[in-house]
């Protein structure tokens, strides 16, 4: 009968004054190609974090009414889903990077913690280097890059 008290009074202290750890994990990465359409579990009753690797997020869009929106300085977006979008069986939140990266996110809304979600993008061309490859001499250029 000790022993069974014992083993109660152990399991109520770890209850008590031990850490749980709930259903964690790192990021989900999701590798992509330039302008190509993926499929991304989001949690329906939390913030997600989305962001790009080496890279900023500089537009993200939802249909009216379906997420919030919220960018850091980091270049990651923080999006909350709406009833509408709670209610639905996925929706379309289209993306646009600083590097000229764009691509659509079909969310499925889903009871989970806050996901954290990292994009890696492949392909694709800069606007901004084309412009400057055109407009500035080749000798400029050269000089730039070793100084």
């Amino acid at each position: 009968m000790k022993s069974i008290s014992t083993l109660l009074l152990l399991l109520l202290m770890q209850g008590l004054f031990g850490a749980q750890v709930i259903n964690t994990s790192d990021a989900t990465v999701v590798p992509l190609a330039n302008n190509q359409t993926v499929v991304v579990p989001l949690s329906s009753n939390d913030p997600n974090r989305l962001f790009v690797t080496a890279d900023k997020i500089t537009e993200a869009n939802c249909l009216a009414g379906f997420c919030n929106v919220r960018f850091d300085q980091s270049g990651s977006v923080y999006l909350t889903l709406t009833e509408a979008a709670k209610a639905s069986t996925g929706f379309s939140v289209f993306i646009a990077t600083e590097r000229d990266k764009h691509f659509t996110v079909v969310g499925l809304p889903t009871l989970s913690v806050g996901k954290t979600v990292q994009f890696t993008v492949a392909g694709g061309t800069r606007n901004k280097t084309k412009e400057v490859i055109k407009n500035v001499p080749y000798q400029t250029m050269l000089i730039d890059l070793i100084y």
